[in-house]
């Protein structure tokens, strides 16, 4: 895998060192969510992650402010070494392809292997802050940065520096949902959506209805329990530009009944 910068002082073999090197950051942040779910199967959205497998700065390449990144395994069967880094480096680009807007898929196939959908959706919503800090770098139209991958390129420019950074909200819906997980503190967490076969992240809003975290919490409670019950949710979508989406806004969490 190369990382290439072109344009503005990259094109004189320099790169302003804050925002560059926080670029190169983010990059690899995405890398390191797609090694540690190589190595070990497990969706990770923080530090710290696996040491079996990591990508590293192998070579500084002449000619351009380009470098070589290599996959080092600590594995002790080669062979399954040898897999992960391979699904590693899919999962990477495959990652960034899908968090710029460049990539439709839901799901990918590495050498016959399935990554479940669910799991893509959860690793590309833990890269988004990784992919955010990428384009740090990218502040005129002639920048670019180019992720190489042998004759596969995908580049990030300020049109996928908007994907990332900018979003829609949705008109208020309500529906019924699972509560997979909830922060009373933080007051956000994760409900499951069935039509979208997944989890997805919400924030309780400040202007919600009193009843809506103490619903939520109970509700999370017989999530835990089996219970297979489901509770209403008034909300507001977050969406991507190209109308994926990222997160919801909560303003009030009821059961049917107490909306009877």
């Amino acid at each position: 895998m190369r990382i290439r910068f072109q344009g503005g002082e990259a094109d004189h073999h320099r790169l302003e060192a804050y925002e560059g090197i926080k670029s190169l950051e983010g990059l690899i942040r995405v890398a390191r969510i797609a090694t540690h779910y190589a190595a070990t199967g497990e969706v990770r959205f923080r530090a710290p992650y696996t040491a079996d497998l990591e990508a590293q700065i192998s070579q500084i390449i002449n000619g351009s402010f380009e470098m070589l990144f290599d996959y080092a395994s600590r594995m002790v069967d080669r062979v399954k070494a040898d897999e992960a880094k391979t699904k590693a480096e899919a999962l990477f680009n495959f990652l960034v392809r899908r968090g710029t807007g460049q990539e439709d898929a839901e799901d990918l196939i590495v050498e016959g292997t399935l990554i479940p959908s669910g799991d893509i959706a959860a690793m590309s919503e833990a890269a988004e802050s990784g992919l955010k800090a990428a384009h740090r770098w990218i502040d005129l139209d002639n920048k670019r940065i180019d992720v190489i991958d042998h004759d596969d390129v995908t580049s990030l420019d300020l049109a996928t520096k908007r994907y990332v950074e900018e979003e829609e909200m949705g008109d208020e819906v309500t529906r019924d949902v699972s509560v997979a997980a909830m922060n009373v503190n933080s007051k956000n967490g994760r409900v499951f959506l069935l039509d979208e076969q997944r989890t997805v992240p919400f924030l309780v809003h400040k202007d919600a209805e009193p009843r809506t975290v103490t619903n939520l919490t109970r509700y999370l409670t017989k999530y835990a329990e089996r219970t297979g019950e489901r509770v209403n949710i008034r909300y507001r979508p977050i969406r991507h530009i190209d109308g994926r989406l990222k997160r919801l806004i909560i303003f009030d969490c009821f059961d049917v009944r107490d909306a009877a």
